[in-house]
């Protein structure tokens, strides 16, 4: 079953999975968020090991990404850097995002399996 199957199986029918907040500064915000009780999905270590090879112009420091767990994509107009909270429901089905925009018009394709994994390992019962 897919992420998809199983949203609709939590949340008993179709409805809204996640509702994305533009900001200007990703980094910072993540920071204030997280402050202010904000639980954000984790991104593996090993994403940002080839982030800067992949994406060479970014113009963001991999350290604050890797720290804030910030994920990044590009397509042919510009970057998009963005990152998922963890669900603040029971049935953990609504989540939120926060998206910067740096010309990107996409949406961060090559970060859906990365965010697939985060979303299952948030999913888990923690011990």
């Amino acid at each position: 079953p897919g992420q998809i199957n199983e949203f609709l199986a939590r949340n008993g029918g179709p409805g809204v999975q996640h509702l994305a907040f533009l900001v200007d500064e990703i980094v910072p915000s993540v920071l204030e968020f997280d402050a202010r009780g904000v639980e954000f999905l984790r991104t593996p270590d090993t994403y940002y090991d080839a982030l800067a090879e992949r994406i060479p112009s970014l113009g963001q420091e991999v350290a604050d990404l890797r720290k804030t767990g910030v994920l990044a994509d590009r397509d042919e107009w510009g970057h998009l850097l963005q990152l998922f909270a963890r669900s603040p429901f029971e049935q953990r089905t609504l989540f939120f995002e926060l998206i910067q925009r740096q010309g990107a018009r996409g949406f961060g394709s090559a970060n859906i399996r990365a965010l697939y994994e985060a979303v299952r390992r948030s999913q888990q019962p923690s011990s």
